[in-house]
C-alpha cells in the first residue's frame, strides 16, 4: 500500500528511521525495547514509527523458546550503515 508522504517533506519519517538504525546497529533489540529507545529520543508518533519499521523492513527475530520474546533487527544492508548516512 502506498501512503502519502507527510507535509513535512518525509523529514520525520528520516528522523524516526536514523534513530531505529542507532538503536539497532548494535544488535537485535525486543519489540519493547526498541519502542521505549524511540520515545526517549522523543518526537516520533507511533505512526511515524511504523512507517519507518516498513520502510526500513526491519527483520523480526524469535528465540528459540517459546517463551523468548520477539526481537527485531535491521536488514543485512542496513546495519552496516551508520546514523545519518
Amino acid at each position: 500500500i502506498n501512503r502519502p508522504v507527510p507535509s513535512d517533506g518525509g523529514q520525520k519519517l528520516n528522523y524516526a528511521m536514523g534513530i531505529l538504525r542507532t538503536i539497532l546497529r548494535d544488535g537485535p533489540k525486543t519489540v519493547d525495547e526498541m519502542e521505549e529507545q524511540v520515545k526517549a529520543f522523543g518526537g516520533v508518533s507511533d505512526a511515524t514509527l511504523r512507517r519507518a519499521r516498513m520502510q526500513l523492513g526491519l527483520v523480526p527475530v524469535k528465540g528459540k523458546k517459546r517463551t523468548d520474546p520477539w526481537m527485531v533487527r535491521l536488514r543485512k544492508d542496513d546495519e552496516l550503515r551508520k546514523f545519518g548516512q
